[in-house]
């Protein structure tokens, strides 16, 4: 075959060399993959907030941690977990609440405070968003109501 043959085809086969290299980009972009360094950063957001849920966290102190923008600590800690930071540390403490209204005799104010709401109708505005129930209800039917289901 001569050399005029060849640059026939050349469009032809760039064109779906082309096209098979967009596909593949497209797939990436389709998928992402999730670096080292973003499961890095939110395990050490994730320990943090374990070790300090019953404390008063801002975004600015998460931020600090992992020498990176508030903005930035939001958006990989929601990549990676499904949730904000602050919605994190809630269901925290009321996944806690749902152990202490089952276990103890505490009053609901005194949960509440120990769990660092220092407003109990907020926290019982929290409890009712993440469960569908208030604390009062949950402490009576609690019971019969396996906690882990009520945050899926």
């Amino acid at each position: 075959m001569d050399s005029r043959g060849d640059k026939k085809f050349r469009s032809y086969i760039c064109a779906g060399i082309l096209q098979e290299l967009l596909g593949m980009f497209a797939r990436e972009l389709e998928n992402p993959t999730v670096t080292p360094s973003k499961v890095k950063y939110t395990s050490i957001i994730e320990n943090y907030l374990l070790e300090n849920y019953r404390k008063n966290i801002e975004i600015e102190q998460l931020a600090k941690l992992i020498n990176r923008s508030q903005s930035y600590t939001i958006s990989i800690f929601k990549e990676l977990m499904g949730q904000s930071p602050i919605r994190y540390i809630h269901q925290l403490r009321i996944i806690e609440a749902c152990n202490l209204l089952l276990n103890t005799d505490m009053t609901i104010v005194a949960i509440s405070d120990y769990l660092g709401y220092y407003d109990p109708s907020y926290f019982s505005r929290m409890f009712k968003k993440l469960t569908a129930m208030s604390p009062k209800e949950f402490a009576l039917y609690g019971q019969q109501v396996e906690v882990a289901t009520l945050f899926s």
